[in-house]
C-alpha cells in the first residue's frame, strides 16, 4: 500500500535534521538504493517486513548496510524509528518522497 502522507512526514523528519547539501544527497542515494533492492528482491523485502524476525536483527542489517555506505548518526535514528514503528515496508516510498523534498528545498 502507497501512502504518500507517511512517506512524506516519515522524509521530512528525516530531511530536517540535515543541514549539509552534500550529505542530504548521500542520504538519498542511499535510500533510493534500498528502496531499489526492496522493489527488487520481494525475499529482502519479506524478510525486512516479517514480523517473525526479531526487530533487532532487521534494524542490525538496516544500520549495517548504512554503516557500509558511511550514513550519518541521523540515519541509524531514522532507521530506528522506521523498524520500531513498522513502517519497513514504507521505505521505498519513504526514499522517494525524501528525494522529491530535498530537490525542492535545494532548488
Amino acid at each position: 500500500m502507497r501512502d504518500r502522507k507517511l512517506a512524506t512526514n516519515y522524509a521530512r523528519a528525516l530531511l530536517s535534521t540535515i543541514s549539509d547539501p552534500a550529505t542530504a544527497e548521500s542520504v538519498d542515494s542511499f535510500l533510493r538504493g534500498v528502496g531499489q533492492v526492496m522493489d527488487d528482491s520481494p525475499d529482502l523485502r519479506d524478510a525486512l517486513v516479517d514480523p517473525a524476525v526479531p526487530r533487532d536483527v532487521r534494524l542490525d542489517l538496516l544500520t549495517d548496510l548504512a554503516g557500509r555506505y558511511a550514513m550519518p548518526e541521523q540515519v541509524n535514528r531514522f532507521l530506528g524509528a522506521v523498524v520500531e514503528h513498522g513502517r519497513i515496508a514504507a521505505l521505498p516510498e519513504i526514499a522517494e518522497m525524501y528525494t522529491e523534498l530535498r530537490e525542492k528545498q535545494q532548488g
